[in-house]
């Protein structure tokens, strides 16, 4: 089917704007797959990420997409355009949920539309697949983690760096003890950025339910740096780098050093470089205090330079075990192992990309029950991490943290942070 076929217009009479009550939702029994069986997917959010998710499920021999969401329709159309032009178009995410032969969802939608959908598909007896980071704030994400225990669904968070080669053997090798006592990590991000501008608010585009997509958050005008993609440097919606990137490598050192979480956290930065309305920081540092080591994460807009921070960095983005022993750096291109002194030899291994190998991970869980690379329970503390930094930074102090309880200690200010209040319909019940 041509995409003038599948014009907004079209999906305007396709999709169903009225509301269903969330208790509504039929719970559909586990599915018992066989090794050769498809996965009949649904997709919540088909744009930017979500695009690239969406392309990844299609080329899967054993995937069939059955429907597609998005309160933008351009998308929609797109969206079913990429996956043969058979699946149905939605734009109301709990209409689609009812349809009972999806066995998961993929949800690909901007930070403050992780939580709702996926605590809706599980009830539904979907599984999921939800992108980094797990929600907007913690309370939304341990909503998430419980709904999935409940329910017994599969929950893969996009993390998909654990379902590589490299980055296993990298943790392996801290783990294994081979690096010693590791007792300083070093975490970070650069980018050369864009300044995005400071446009007056105005209209939404043709064929957007602009009020869907600002969903549980606050009520305001559009304006197009608030919106799809944009809307990651605003705090309604997101929590910038720090929580869309930062997770990806907070979560390599809480999966290598065993991390429940640290026992306080403070960070500063600002807006130095950026002269848009952006509302999160350009350049940003945290030190993290965590039970027998150190971990700093530093990021900044406007400098793409490799190299920038590192012992031996050569990538825009990395992370670096220290020990007495030696030190461990990896990255997306892979790991490089250097001794002090001889005391352990070095080494290096050739990275690899990961989310075909993740979303092969998760179809694979989907059909054995088994617990994914990224289970909803291991992306929550690393996801945690990031809530927290981002917290200290807006309240300007350090924060102490209390990792069993979930809980800021003696600061109801930055207590207040851990969670939001959702705008009506809108629930995490």
């Amino acid at each position: 089917m041509s995409k003038k076929n599948i014009n907004r217009r079209t999906f305007t009479r396709q999709t169903s704007a009225g509301a269903v009550a969330l208790s509504s939702l039929p719970v559909i029994a586990n599915t018992v797959f066989g090794a050769n069986d498809r996965v009949v997917i649904g997709a919540i959010g088909v744009g930017g990420r979500g695009t690239t998710l969406l392309s990844t499920f299609c080329r899967e021999d054993d995937v069939s997409i059955a429907a597609i969401c998005d309160v933008d329709d351009a998308h929609t159309a797109e969206g079913v355009e990429r996956a043969g032009g058979k699946a149905k178009g939605y734009r109301d995410f709990r209409r689609m949920l009812e349809q009972k032969d999806i066995d998961a969802v993929m949800i690909g939608t901007p930070d403050h539309w992780h939580a709702i959908p996926t605590i809706q598909a599980c009830k539904a007896g979907k599984d999921v697949y939800v992108e980094k980071p797990i929600a907007h704030n913690v309370e939304e994400g341990r909503a998430m983690v419980n709904t999935a225990r409940e329910t017994k669904r599969i929950v893969q968070m996009g993390t998909q760096q654990r379902s590589c080669h490299h980055w296993q053997k990298a943790v392996d090798i801290v783990q294994s003890g081979q690096l010693g006592n590791v007792c300083e990590i070093r975490v970070w991000n650069n980018f050369a950025g864009r300044d995005l501008g400071n446009p007056p608010d105005g209209v939404p585009p043709e064929g957007v339910d602009y009020d869907f997509w600002l969903g549980p958050a606050p009520k305001r005008p559009f304006n197009p740096n608030h919106f799809h993609s944009n809307a990651l440097y605003f705090w309604d919606y997101a929590g910038g780098c720090v929580t869309s990137w930062g997770v990806h490598l907070l979560d390599i050192v809480y999966w290598a050093m065993n991390l429940k979480g640290p026992k306080s956290v403070a960070a500063a930065g600002g807006k130095f470089h950026m002269e848009d309305n952006r509302e999160t920081p350009d350049v940003f540092s945290a030190v993290f205090d965590c039970p027998g080591f150190t971990m700093t994460y530093m990021l900044r807009h406007g400098n793409g330079l490799t190299r920038p921070l590192g012992q031996f960095g050569h990538s825009n983005h990395g992370v670096e075990f220290h020990s007495p022993d030696g030190s461990l750096y990896v990255d997306r291109q892979g790991f490089e192992l250097r001794g002090v002194e001889n005391r352990i030899p070095d080494q290096s291994v050739k990275g690899e990309y990961g989310t075909v190998k993740h979303i092969r991970n998760f179809l694979d869980c989907v059909k054995s029950r088994k617990k994914p690379n990224s289970s909803i329970e291991l992306g929550h503390p690393p996801s945690v991490a990031t809530f927290l930094a981002n917290i200290s930074y807006r309240v300007g102090r350090k924060i102490e943290w209390d990792p069993e309880t979930e809980t800021i200690r003696n600061d109801p200010e930055a207590s207040k942070l851990l969670s939001r209040e959702h705008r009506a319909p809108w629930g995490l019940t």
